[in-house]
């Protein structure tokens, strides 16, 4: 009873739009791919993580590179991907600085799915950033939203892709950066669509 079922869900409880049908008057929303080269060393050690792991990580901790041998693929991709964010993190700060230095006045979203990378981020730009992770709940979260709406100051948020990429509008930016990219695609357009909202009246920019 298809035609049934899809009268009864139509009428009483579910129907799907897509935001370009119902919100034509959304500015544009572009993807900008920023490229950038590790040191020497750094490049070194991710290539011997990339190319003999279970060697790389017995020299970090013997017992993880025992157990990682169950299933080293898997384990592998989780490694590398917490590597580059590690190792790209003064690149990404450099990055960050560069940003405000060219765009005065602008405010800027990021999303990790790193802990570590919020951590050394928050320590740099301490006067400026709000913080949005699985850590920060109830009042504390709306308070941070309240600050990068409203306080010229608090021109940063740092956010993890899934505590602040679903349900918030943080119209007062259009710039978002994705500073790593998280496991399912879904996640990657909520966050961006933080930013890309009713009440937005400039183009969206999405760095990665």
């Amino acid at each position: 009873h298809l035609k049934e079922l899809h009268r009864i869900l139509r009428s009483e409880c579910m129907i799907r739009r897509l935001k370009k049908n119902v919100l034509p008057q959304l500015p544009a929303k572009r993807r900008k791919f920023i490229c950038f080269q590790l040191k020497p060393a750094q490049q070194n050690i991710y290539d011997e993580a990339q190319t003999d792991f279970l060697r790389w990580l017995g020299k970090q901790n013997a017992s993880k590179a025992k157990r990682a041998s169950k299933a080293e693929a898997l384990v592998k991709i989780g490694y590398l991907v917490r590597l580059a964010a590690r190792l790209k993190l003064d690149w990404t700060t450099r990055w960050i600085d560069e940003f405000f230095e060219a765009n005065p006045g602008e405010k800027l979203v990021t999303f990790t799915m790193h802990t570590f990378v919020i951590d050394h981020l928050r320590e740099r730009f301490a006067d400026r950033c709000v913080v949005i992770d699985g850590r920060v709940t109830g009042r504390k979260r709306e308070e941070s939203v309240r600050q990068f709406r409203s306080h010229r100051k608090k021109d940063l948020l740092l956010g993890n892709w899934i505590a602040a990429g679903v349900g918030l509008t943080l119209t007062s930016a259009s710039n978002v950066a994705g500073l790593d990219l998280p496991w399912t695609p879904g996640e990657v357009l909520q966050g961006e669509d933080r930013i890309h909202r009713i009440g937005q009246t400039k183009l969206s920019l999405i760095h990665y």
